[in-house]
């Protein structure tokens, strides 16, 4: 098997690798022919992805077919949502420093930047769509030839972007109803369409002081809510997705080994295993430094909702309704579980890529070769991990030091917070603002 070397940056369709450069693919799976399980999991994704903004590749599921335009529709719809997401983080801004910068005022400014760097990083990744994933196809397929393919990949794939979406999707509708509850006195004060512009003062105070509230504005900013939604939830499941395909490919691997553990073979058959290793050592390398900025969002977000949230439960009032108090912890369980998620299928490529040893070292005397010292040696002394930017890697020693860091903080911000406690009463007062008019009368 030869020794499969990362792909050169080209954004033109019709650029493909050398040949010397370029793995054999395997008889009967000819390169392009969509034969990825990864490929073929990733695309209930890819085309939500590309729904929402993101991803502007034509064909992002075919490893030959996939293109990057920057005269596209595609490149232009994910411009205008980071153009919308930029100026919705400038007002946020602005409302942040008029009323005192804490916790709760940062809230979104946090949250619309994120999906302005997210959507600028999926950008810039488009550029490199093709040549990523057509060399993730080549591998793979040299580690199906010899291993068989991953089983039940494809599922599993689909499986989580399903769970994932749709928790995404209970969490924000719950988020809009128990808003909506809180402004109930609007209703009763001009019916349907007061409750609406209440609901839409009281999510973009600041924006609504600059201009009037109209029904055409306030669905361009609930679409622009959505997407906004969407990319964040996003960045988390394609980490998850990528995860879950370098996890099976090792198990796979690792598989075959333990179903050979201390048999005789020849020289040859190591060799090509470790070939395989190694293989899989550059593909995870790749990957993770193609990925590694979505990493390093995506812990830096989630850590900093998590922190806030945790702050908010030893904050809880009585006057919090059902609903509202509902929707908190169904929202804190499924940020939880989303990055306990993230973090544990990270992690299992750590895992998975230690897990030759125990074949290793049942090698019998009569196979024990150089190819079975090399191969131990690589799995000692190399590190396959996906890392944040380098600035970490996700292991799962490093899933507790991050548990320790988020009860680290919840008792440091529980202790600096009680000086913010008559500004938040000062938000929490019974006055609401129905109106824009509301908006002047109060200073809300």
């Amino acid at each position: 098997m030869a020794l499969a070397t990362p792909p050169r940056r080209h954004v033109d369709k019709s650029a493909f690798l050398p040949a010397a450069a370029t793995p054999t693919a395997p008889t009967g799976k000819p390169r392009g022919s969509g034969a990825s399980s990864f490929l073929k999991g990733l695309k209930p994704a890819a085309t939500l992805a590309q729904w929402f903004s993101l991803l502007p590749v034509a064909k992002p599921a075919d490893d030959q077919e996939a293109t990057f335009r920057w005269k596209s529709f595609r490149f232009a719809y994910a411009v205008v949502v980071i153009i919308g997401s930029f100026v919705e983080s400038i007002f946020s801004l602005l409302r942040m420093f008029e009323t005192g910068v804490t916790f709760y005022t940062s809230v979104n400014v946090m949250f619309y930047t994120t999906s302005i760097v997210t959507s600028v990083v999926f950008v810039k990744m488009s550029l490199e769509w093709r040549d990523k994933f057509s060399y993730w196809s080549r591998v793979e397929q040299e580690l199906s030839a010899l291993n068989g393919e991953p089983p039940r990949l494809v599922a599993n794939m689909v499986i989580m972007t399903t769970v994932v979406i749709v928790l995404a999707a209970v969490e924000h509708i719950l988020s809009i109803v128990s808003t909506l509850v809180q402004m109930y006195p609007c209703y009763d004060r001009g019916g349907l369409y007061l409750l609406i512009e209440g609901y839409y003062l009281m999510k973009y105070r600041k924006l609504f002081t600059v201009v009037r509230f109209s029904m055409t504005r306030a669905v361009i900013l609930f679409v622009l809510q959505i997407i906004t939604t969407f990319i964040w939830n996003f960045c988390d499941l394609f980490v998850i997705l990528l995860s879950m395909g370098l996890g099976a490919l090792l198990r796979q691997l690792n598989r075959g080994m333990n179903n050979s553990k201390g048999k005789v073979l020849l020289e040859e058959y190591w060799r090509k295993k470790r070939e395989a290793y190694n293989n899989l050592a550059i593909l995870t390398r790749t990957m993770g430094d193609y990925v590694g900025p979505l990493v390093l969002i995506s812990y830096a977000s989630n850590l900093y909702f998590i922190c806030l949230q945790l702050l908010l439960v030893t904050k809880r009032t009585e006057k919090s309704t059902s609903l509202h108090n509902a929707y908190f912890f169904f929202s804190f369980s499924y940020l939880v579980g989303r990055t306990l998620a993230m973090s544990l299928l990270a992690a299992d490529v750590s895992v998975e890529s230690q897990n030759p040893k125990p074949a290793l070292f049942c090698v019998p005397p009569a196979s024990y070769c150089s190819e079975v010292r090399r191969f131990l040696m690589q799995v000692n002394t190399d590190s396959i991990a996906i890392t944040g930017c380098n600035f970490f890697s996700v292991t799962r020693s490093f899933i507790l030091t991050v548990a320790g860091t988020i009860v680290t903080y919840m008792v440091i911000l529980v202790q600096f917070d009680s000086a913010s406690d008559g500004e938040r009463d000062h938000h929490n007062s019974t006055v609401v603002a129905c109106t824009c008019s509301d908006l002047k009368i109060y200073d809300c």
